[in-house]
């Protein structure tokens, strides 16, 4: 895969890669294999083992005799939240051909979930999509894409969200933000983790 990173969704991120870029691309590839090896539950709660592992750490330092250490800052706080997962987190369409996405509600939001079974769903904003994904010859793929055939309202993102997948060769994530790639690394489009307990497709 190609570099490429995001840091918000109010811009498209361009240069060359980042000392983490190696990192991400692993998680995403690690993800995507998943599916090829036995289902274990405990796979499931991977991030959420990184994240007592790190209250753990803390608290060791404090056991050891660090008297400073009374308390966990409350910016602490925002770092031992769940890691954001790149399945079965609901990705939505922030940027797609190097324009923001701009909705009247959140229904017309488009997203994709990538399942650990190798499948992907999602909506355009008009039509649900289903497919497949996974990597092929070392490239991030989606595979076998289908949609409905509703008609859209003029001004929808269906368009280029379909063509951004059709060309996307790789895929990168960077915190709570999805990047894909084209062959060159160039950005196709970028997606924002919707972590609220209401999603968006509701």
């Amino acid at each position: 895969m190609r570099p490429g990173h995001c840091r918000r969704a109010g811009s498209v991120p361009k240069g060359t890669e980042k000392a983490g870029a190696v990192e991400r691309r692993r998680r995403i590839a690690a993800a995507v294999s998943r599916r090829w090896r036995s289902r274990d539950p405990e796979q499931q709660g991977i991030a959420n083992m990184n994240v007592c592992l790190r209250s753990l750490i803390i608290v060791a330092f404090c056991l050891w005799g660090v008297t400073a250490c009374t308390t966990v800052p409350e910016e602490d706080s925002a770092e031992m939240k769940r890691e954001v997962s790149f399945t079965n987190t609901f990705w939505q369409l922030q940027h797609v051909g190097g324009k923001p996405v701009k909705v009247a509600t959140v229904r017309e939001t488009p997203f994709i979930i990538f399942l650990d079974d190798g499948r992907v769903s999602g909506s355009t904003g008009c039509n649900r999509l289903r497919g497949t994904y996974g990597m092929v010859d070392g490239n991030f793929r989606f595979k076998e894409m289908a949609s409905t055939r509703e008609p859209c309202p003029e001004g929808n993102y269906e368009t280029p969200f379909l063509i951004a997948m059709k060309k996307t060769m790789g895929a990168e994530m960077e915190e709570n933000h999805l990047v894909l790639l084209n062959e060159e690394g160039q950005i196709l489009a970028v997606f924002e983790a919707f972590t609220g307990e209401k999603r968006r497709d509701e």
